[in-house]
């Protein structure tokens, strides 16, 4: 059977041979042979495509979406729907696996300082490997931080929500370069903020596959604006697989480069 490979993937020769078939003289499906190697559901929406006399190539389409192309949440509500039995379990083991695939998601991180209000803003996005948010927060704190200060206490933040958020394996970016290769030297007990530095590499050698990165500030631009909306804000905002409108066009843009 075909359909959802219940049986040995058949040969290319065999597929060309069907294909070759599945047309009558006149033009229209060939409803027995359909019948023939097809589950019942596919034989009805093959016959609800329309023939044409214009050949195109073959494409992987996903057939969830009208639209055919595949997305990440279509995907795992097309893994988590209900099925039946006979397919169950090789949806659960597909879904094991699945998720069981580390794949390093960035958390941009940066700071933002109103010297004269004593306010430090922070902003976070997390983001997977498609450049898809998972997350995204804006933080205050009353301090007189300096700049390389709040750069740090940033990325500590940043490590902190992905722990929250149980975000696995993580990659950390900043446009604080002193502080990123200030925390990639390990040399953290000569420094002012030697307890900041301290907790994130005792935080980080705990995570699997965790780092700390320099990204330029065009890359980081989008925690940047988060960190200054920071200044202005009365409690912290945690968006979860959101953000707010001021990033908006930033992450798209991100998104479909």
């Amino acid at each position: 059977m075909i359909n959802g490979f219940l049986g040995p993937l058949p040969s290319r020769s065999f597929l060309q041979e069907l294909m070759s078939h599945l047309k009558t003289a006149l033009g229209g499906w060939n409803v027995a042979l359909l019948k023939e190697n097809f589950l019942s559901d596919d034989v009805t929406t093959i016959l609800s495509i329309p023939c044409s006399e214009v050949h195109y190539d073959d494409s992987i389409c996903w057939h969830y979406l009208k639209d055919r192309e595949y997305t990440i949440k279509s995907g795992y509500k097309a893994g988590t729907l209900p099925s039946s039995s006979s397919c169950s379990a090789g949806r659960d083991n597909w879904l094991r696996k699945l998720w069981s695939i580390k794949v390093p998601q960035k958390i941009n991180v940066d700071a933002a300082l109103d010297m004269d209000g004593y306010v430090v803003g922070f902003g976070l996005v997390v983001q997977n490997s498609h450049g898809l948010v998972v997350a995204s927060s804006v933080q205050r704190v009353i301090a007189s931080y300096s700049s390389f200060t709040a750069e740090t206490m940033a990325v500590l933040q940043g490590l902190n929500f992905a722990i929250d958020l149980g975000v696995r394996p993580i990659v950390i970016e900043s446009d604080a370069l002193a502080a990123v290769k200030l925390i990639d030297s390990g040399a953290y007990s000569s420094a002012d903020i030697g307890v900041i530095i301290g907790e994130i590499l005792t935080k980080l050698e705990g995570i699997d596959g965790g780092s700390v990165q320099f990204v330029s500030r065009e890359a980081n631009y989008v925690a940047h604006t988060l960190a200054r909306m920071g200044l202005s804000i009365s409690d912290d905002v945690v968006w979860l697989e959101d953000y707010p409108l001021c990033v908006e066009r930033m992450i798209h843009g991100e998104a479909t480069a």
